[in-house]
């Protein structure tokens, strides 16, 4: 059931390809998207995908991804402040439906993490390598000419982790945006988390698209609520580019 009401109602992966995707619809597009992300307690989550689409008509694509990435975490177990580190990997193949002010997509396929500890925490049902699905979703709306909304997430039965966000911008009037770029400006949620542990964030995004290049540069930063552990600062910076 957790499950089924996060695909109805969070991820898929990047958000400014939207901005292009619904503008031009070549049979075949791909693109490429990578990140990264920090914390005032040295916490941190990198990224590396890329993405092959087709589309089917003038609304319906399909999509494959292949993502990979490295996430460090810290948590409170037996009066231990646990360090995690576990690089992952997965693929997913998924479809979308776009028009100009609206974008929905919903995706599965197969993740794998290996997870190390220290100490060594015999408890965690992350510890080691797990191999299970992934379920991502994705909703974009176009809410006026200066304002979007975004919903995504993704559940991974390796590790039980779960991982959502809420974005909302607001695209800066000309001079600053023009026909060949947007300035974007916004606030942020996230809420993120395994069987050990659990955080949640709220921030503010810059974002910067070049309409020409298919190009988009993110910069985010805010406030992180640690579960187990005393809260801290991010400071994040996300890239995406189509071909």
């Amino acid at each position: 059931m957790k499950i089924v009401l996060l695909s109805c109602f969070l991820l898929l992966f990047f958000i400014p390809e939207i901005s292009f995707s619904a503008d031009s619809n070549p049979v075949w597009g791909s693109d490429m998207y990578a990140g990264s992300q920090i914390d005032t307690r040295s916490q941190s989550y990198s990224f590396i995908g890329f993405g092959l689409d087709r589309s089917l008509n003038d609304h319906l694509a399909i999509k494959g991804k292949v993502f990979f990435d490295y996430l460090t975490y810290k948590y409170s177990s037996d009066n231990d402040i646990v360090n995690a580190k576990g690089p992952g990997g997965k693929f997913t193949l998924g479809i979308t439906y776009f028009k100009p002010d609206f974008f929905l997509a919903v995706s599965g396929g197969v993740d794998t993490r290996k997870t190390s500890l220290s100490p060594d925490d015999k408890g965690s049902e992350a510890r080691g390598t797990h191999t299970g699905a992934v379920l991502e979703a994705m909703l974009w709306k176009k809410l006026s000419e200066a304002f979007s909304a975004e919903v995504l997430g993704s559940y991974n039965t390796s590790g039980d982790n779960l991982w959502g966000r809420a974005r909302f911008k607001y695209t800066i009037p000309e001079p600053v945006s023009s026909g060949r770029q947007k300035i974007l400006i916004g606030l942020e949620g996230v809420a993120q988390g395994n069987s050990d542990y659990s955080s949640y964030q709220v921030g503010t995004i810059l974002e910067l698209q070049r309409i020409k290049e298919n190009f988009s540069v993110l910069l985010n930063a805010g406030f992180k609520h640690n579960v187990s552990i005393p809260d801290s600062g991010y400071l994040g910076l996300e890239f995406y580019h189509r071909f």
